[in-house]
């Protein structure tokens, strides 16, 4: 092998581990962003096609992982800001080849059914404050992780923390999120 093919195997290689490492951390934004798993994972495959192309601009002011929770947050964005209602014919709807897992059937279902509310009420949030919840608590950022993702303050990033958890904790007494 010449010197070049070995350098471009590390190079492949190297994106490879790049891509593995940054898409459970993308996917788990977008999804939550977006509410689908496969516009997920579209909009991830984006993020890491942006981030690939503007590798060379990286200026390592922070974590390469933050920069693209950036890249895949802005992706999100666009989407949502051209997204139209759509629908999906009955016959589309696969059958679910639903099987009882080891904790059992009556466990998915009430984990599927905590998860469902929980991401009714995350809903119910303004788009900056969905994202810094999920950021702050599902990626366990820090507030200046956040803001960096944000393009905030970390205060500002706080208040907005402060005030999901504000909305969020009446809806979940008052069980108006409770099927």
């Amino acid at each position: 092998m010449t010197k070049d093919t070995q350098k471009r195997v590390r190079q492949e290689q190297e994106i490879r581990e790049l891509v593995d490492e940054l898409t459970p951390q993308g996917l788990t934004i977008a999804v939550r962003m977006l509410g689908s798993r496969e516009e997920g994972e579209e909009a991830v495959q984006d993020a890491l096609i942006r981030l690939l192309r503007q590798l060379g601009r990286f200026r390592e002011e922070s974590r390469l992982s933050t920069w693209f929770c950036r890249i895949t947050v802005n992706e999100c964005k666009r989407r949502l800001a051209r997204r139209r209602p759509r629908t999906v014919p009955i016959e589309e709807i696969p059958e679910s080849g639903l099987q009882a897992p080891e904790g059992g059937l009556l466990q998915t279902l009430e984990q599927a059914e905590q998860r469902r509310i929980i991401e009714r009420a995350i809903a119910h949030l303004s788009a900056i404050q969905r994202t810094a919840i999920v950021l702050y608590y599902l990626k366990e950022y820090s507030c200046i992780e956040v803001g960096k993702v944000l393009k905030l303050d970390r205060k500002i990033v706080a208040v907005y923390v402060f005030r999901a958890r504000k909305t969020l904790g009446p809806l979940f007494r008052k069980g108006e999120l409770m099927p």
